[in-house]
């Protein structure tokens, strides 16, 4: 689903991996025994996008593959004038959001 925000796999290990665009990591990902917790019993990640119709698509792809709406697409201006996102739940309980900001610099 990350790869309609434009990010792709940049880095992978046995421990880890991380994923962003042009060779820039925007997040990484770390496993975690069950038994342990981090942060807590579920967590939310929030991730920004170039474009507003990359998040229709990732929002589209996320719905498809089973996750639940929790915010449409749409424009946030309570949030930021210019903040334009979508929040979805996947299968497991995490939130994920994906933004993008009009005047967002990169």
């Amino acid at each position: 689903m990350l790869s309609k925000l434009g990010y792709r796999l940049e880095h992978r290990t046995p421990e880890e991996a991380a994923s962003g665009s042009q060779g820039r990591w925007a997040f990484r990902i770390y496993p975690v025994a069950p038994h342990e917790s981090i942060v807590g019993a579920r967590c939310h990640v929030a991730v920004s996008a170039d474009t507003q119709n990359q998040i229709r698509k990732f929002h589209e792809l996320a719905i498809e593959r089973g996750a639940i709406s929790v915010r449409i697409p749409g424009e946030r201006p309570e949030i930021r004038p210019d903040y334009f996102g979508t929040v979805i739940r996947d299968l497991d309980g995490h939130t994920m959001e994906v933004a993008h900001r009009a005047m967002q610099r990169c």
